[in-house]
C-alpha cells in the first residue's frame, strides 16, 4: 500500500518587477520572485517552467534565471530583444510553477516617442544674429542671416558645440568693435 504523496506548500510572490520597460534600452526587464514564509526556496529552482507574456509561451534563449538559495529569490531577466517586440502599452507577465502562475503588469514605453522633448532649445541661433546685427553697422543682412544658418547646422538642432561657438563668436565680435572704437578715437 502506498501513501499519496502530498504536496509541500508553495507559495510565489513577484517582490519587485519594472512597472515601465522603455523600448530601445539594452537592459532586459528583471522580475525578482521570493517565497512566502513557510515555503521550501528550493521548489523555486526545481518547479520553474518557464515565462509567458500575455499567455504567449517566452522562448528560452529569450530569458534568464538565476537562484538565490540565501534570500530565497529567483531573479527572472526578459532579454531586450524579446521586450522590444512587444507592443506598447500594458503586458502581463507570468512566471510558471507547474500548475502556479505567478502574475505582474508590465507597461512597455517607446522611447522614440519622448525623444523630441528633449531637443527643444532653439534660442542661441536668434540669439547670436539679433548681437551679429548691432556689432557690425556696416555689414548687410545676408552675413547676419549666414551667421545664423552656420550656428544650427542646417537642421535647425542646436548643438552643444555650436553653442559654446556662438559665445566665442560673440566675444570676439565685442571685442573687435572696442578696438574699432577706440581705434577711431585716437585717430580725431
Amino acid at each position: 500500500v502506498t501513501e499519496p504523496v502530498t504536496e509541500p506548500k508553495f507559495e510565489v510572490n513577484v517582490a519587485s518587477s519594472p512597472t515601465t520597460w522603455v523600448k530601445g534600452t539594452t537592459e532586459p526587464a528583471q522580475f525578482v520572485l521570493e517565497v512566502f514564509e513557510g515555503t521550501n526556496p528550493e521548489l523555486l529552482k526545481d518547479k520553474f517552467d518557464g515565462v509567458k507574456v500575455n499567455d504567449i509561451d517566452v522562448p528560452a534563449d529569450n530569458y534568464t534565471v538565476t537562484f538565490d538559495s540565501e534570500k530565497g529569490t529567483l531573479t527572472v531577466a526578459v532579454s531586450p530583444k524579446f521586450m522590444d517586440d512587444l507592443g506598447d502599452g500594458s503586458n502581463q507577465f507570468k512566471f510558471v510553477f507547474g500548475s502556479t502562475e505567478v502574475a505582474t503588469d508590465v507597461n512597455v514605453v517607446n522611447a522614440a516617442t519622448e525623444e523630441p522633448t528633449t531637443i527643444e532649445p532653439t534660442t542661441t541661433p536668434d540669439a547670436t544674429s539679433a548681437t551679429d546685427a548691432p556689432a557690425s553697422p556696416d555689414s548687410t543682412n545676408d552675413s547676419t542671416s549666414d551667421s545664423a544658418n552656420g550656428n544650427d547646422g542646417g537642421n535647425g538642432a542646436v548643438q552643444t558645440g555650436n553653442a559654446s561657438m556662438a559665445i566665442i563668436i560673440l566675444l570676439v565680435l565685442i571685442s573687435a568693435t572696442g578696438a574699432i572704437f577706440f581705434a577711431r578715437k585716437r585717430v580725431k
